[in-house]
């Protein structure tokens, strides 16, 4: 399955967004101190899989468009700010 496109956790808990893979690495960004430009490599190992993220930004990255930098940080902050407004609502979650 080709995951390019997601919201992947980092070990650290970060939250970033794969925009290549291979077998034993993923490229992530996540668009305020890592760009596009110059992707991080992570192991495989070393993240988990988080949300698929919003059509736009999957389909652009899968058609090799052109995607910004702004566009992933934002989708980003936007699914933290949602995730955390869902914990306070369901506490039991934690």
């Amino acid at each position: 399955m080709n995951s390019t496109g997601m919201v992947i956790n980092s070990i650290k808990g970060k939250k970033v967004l794969k925009i290549e893979e291979n077998q034993r690495f993923n490229h992530v960004v996540e668009g305020v101190y890592r760009f596009l430009a110059n992707p991080i490599k992570k192991n495989i190992k070393h993240i988990e899989i988080s949300v698929i993220i919003k059509d736009v930004l999957r389909d652009k990255l899968q058609r090799g468009k052109m995607l910004q930098n702004s566009e992933i940080a934002r989708h980003i902050r936007e699914f933290q700010e949602k995730n955390e407004k869902e914990m306070i609502k369901c506490p039991n979650k934690m």
